[in-house]
């Protein structure tokens, strides 16, 4: 239930971030495509426990990383893709 919390309330924060708007919807659109294929692929290969357990332990570590991070810096936004990415992972599994 919190991952769903913070998986909605990262997709919400879409307009907050540095730069354009409609490229960072769409590359959040990207990377919740590229979360399935990888999320399918890691559950044939490693199983749904260990893939959601990697899943969650690197979403709660992007979530850390984010905050030293300055505002509009661009590696903000890679944390927050990748966030929002493992966020996608553990949702899908």
């Amino acid at each position: 239930c919190a991952s769903s919390f913070t998986y909605y309330g990262i997709s919400y924060n879409t307009n907050e971030l540095a730069g354009n708007p409609f490229i960072n919807f769409a590359l959040y659109l990207a990377t919740e495509i590229l979360s399935t294929i990888l999320v399918l692929t890691a559950i044939q290969y490693k199983g749904r426990r260990r893939s959601l357990a990697v899943g969650l332990a690197v979403a709660g570590v992007a979530c850390l990383l984010v905050y030293p991070i300055p505002e509009g810096a661009k590696q903000k936004n890679i944390c927050q893709y990748s966030h929002r990415n493992c966020h996608a992972v553990t949702k899908n599994v």
